[in-house]
């Protein structure tokens, strides 16, 4: 049974209407073996709990008797899931020429969540791609959020530490009582961390305002009187998660996830002080941010105060929150002794900070 709809399950969520867009070739140039006129979802509006079916029309020159049907998914944008079955399994082999219909099946479960989708698919023999397709639906809310039990939303989050990433570090209460789980990782060439990418885009948008505090950490060295800058350390916050990575040395592609996290469309990248930011990672790295706010320029606007008010953390907590800031304080002022647990909690409330901040100041 296909894994497609377990890993969107990983996301939190309510309930599910799913809609189909246009079909659209991989590369329309290419002279593809088979054709697809189009893609039938059925039932719709999809039912949590029922089976729901994927059905593409498509069209063959030459007879086929194997071959693969790779399927991968991306949610807002950002790879979340890849599989592969055997065509066979999805259609009755061996195919002649003419249409034919792949079917590929799956029950939905009781949660799934809301955003849009894009799915590509492929059908492989051996080497050769016979087709290539990507095709866009919506998951949204449904009618039936009264319905939904408070043991769905267990479940959900159990599922969701099973088949994503664990942010398995030390936890951290906030002044107000909030819950801020955290992860530290050293990355290595062999290290994954788009799952902790992925997990945090979900949270982002499920806590509404699709924001992620972020703020950067730099080795600079001189050569030959100038100044050469590398990406060291990257800290990520959102309204429940804290993600710290500390880079290799050099920066290599294989962060190219890194890449296309902060290109992400769906998302505001919110940090204090970020205008240097942005153009160090373009001119050092070739990494773009495409949506990003200064969160001092925000709260001086807001206020109609000079931007010199707020250019620190603390300056707009205070100024913002009045909240009690004397554990920050306490780390930070004994920073060359903090422990890593110290040092982490002290990321933890800073990007709480600036993201209860940025909510404020929103609403």
């Amino acid at each position: 049974m296909s894994r497609f709809f377990l890993a969107i399950s990983c996301f939190l969520c309510i309930s599910t209407i799913v809609r189909a867009t246009d079909i659209k070739y991989c590369n329309d140039n290419a002279q593809y073996q088979v054709k697809v006129q189009g893609v039938d979802i059925s039932p719709y509006p999809i039912a949590r709990g029922e089976q729901v079916t994927f059905s593409l029309a498509s069209n063959t020159d030459n007879v086929i008797s194997k071959g693969k049907l790779v399927i991968e998914v991306s949610y807002f944008g950002w790879h979340i899931h890849s599989e592969t079955h055997d065509l066979c399994d999805e259609t009755n082999c061996p195919v002649a020429i003419g249409d034919f219909s792949v079917a590929h099946s799956q029950v939905m479960p009781g949660y799934t969540p809301p955003g849009p989708y894009s799915l590509k698919m492929k059908m492989l023999d051996g080497h050769k791609e016979l087709t290539c397709i990507k095709f866009s639906f919506d998951i949204g809310f449904g009618s039936s959020v009264a319905d939904i039990q408070i043991t769905d939303i267990i479940q959900s989050n159990i599922t969701f530490s099973n088949h994503m990433a664990n942010f398995d570090g030390p936890g951290f209460a906030m002044v107000d009582g909030y819950w801020i789980q955290t992860k530290a990782i050293d990355v290595e060439p062999s290290t994954d961390i788009s799952p902790y990418l992925s997990r945090l885009l979900e949270d982002c948008v499920w806590n509404g305002n699709r924001a992620i505090v972020f703020d950067l950490y730099w080795d600079v060295k001189s050569i030959n009187t100038k100044s050469e800058w590398r990406l060291s350390s990257v800290k990520l916050s959102t309204k429940n998660l804290c993600l710290f990575l500390r880079l290799p040395n050099p920066f290599t592609d294989h962060l190219k996830d890194l890449y296309r996290f902060f290109a992400s469309k769906f998302v505001t990248f919110v940090g204090v002080q970020i205008e240097e930011d942005l153009v160090l990672l373009k001119e050092n790295h070739g990494i773009v941010i495409r949506s990003s706010l200064e969160i001092g320029k925000l709260a001086a606007k807001a206020r109609g105060t000079p931007i010199v008010e707020f250019l620190g953390t603390r300056e707009l907590a205070h100024k913002i929150l009045w909240y009690d800031m004397s554990r920050l304080d306490s780390i930070q002022s004994k920073w060359d002794e903090a422990g890593g647990n110290d040092r982490l909690e002290a990321a933890a409330i800073e990007g709480w900070l600036i993201y209860n901040v940025y909510d404020q100041l929103q609403q």
